[in-house]
């Protein structure tokens, strides 16, 4: 419970912190200066433009994209060009807490030192899944059906 509370806890305060004071710089700070200038032409021509002519793109559109919607929503103004941003910024806190987050640390059943590996050998051949043990302290993985299952049992299975 506390695993799934805290990382929106975290992005809470996160978003909190970044929104205090934030349009309060009324200057463009470091990278602000191309993309707030191609989020207004994204707004007004659906591309970036100097003069009349189509720009050459070297900065992503993603960030210019976000600033354009936070100028849709809060005008042009400092705040309105970092508030989506801020937002995107604390919602990472939440996607990097579902990435990092395994399950198989958290149910009954431990599963602790093994990988699965999914076999697909060949187009048209078998594939099936073999599970593995880690030996970190010599940086490799050792199939468990050899190294732990008894013998005979392995001959029997395969």
């Amino acid at each position: 419970m506390v695993a799934g509370i805290a990382p929106i806890l975290i992005a809470l305060v996160s978003f909190f912190l970044r929104i205090f004071h934030l349009g309060d710089i009324k200057t463009f700070i470091f990278d602000e200066v191309y993309y707030v200038d191609g989020a207004r032409d994204l707004l007004k021509f659906g591309v970036e433009v100097t003069g009349n002519n189509p720009e050459f793109v070297v900065h992503p559109p993603i960030g210019k994209w976000l600033i354009a919607l936070g100028i849709q929503l809060f005008g042009d103004s400092a705040f309105g060009w970092r508030f989506t941003t801020a937002v995107a910024g604390s919602l990472m806190i939440l996607l990097i807490a579902l990435i990092a987050h395994r399950e198989d640390l958290y149910d009954s059943q431990n599963r602790s030192g093994e990988a699965d590996l999914i076999v697909a050998k060949h187009r048209n051949g078998p594939t099936r899944t073999i599970t593995v043990a880690s030996q970190l302290h010599i940086a490799r993985f050792t199939d468990m059906a050899t190294t732990f299952a008894p013998v005979e049992k392995f001959v029997k299975d395969n």
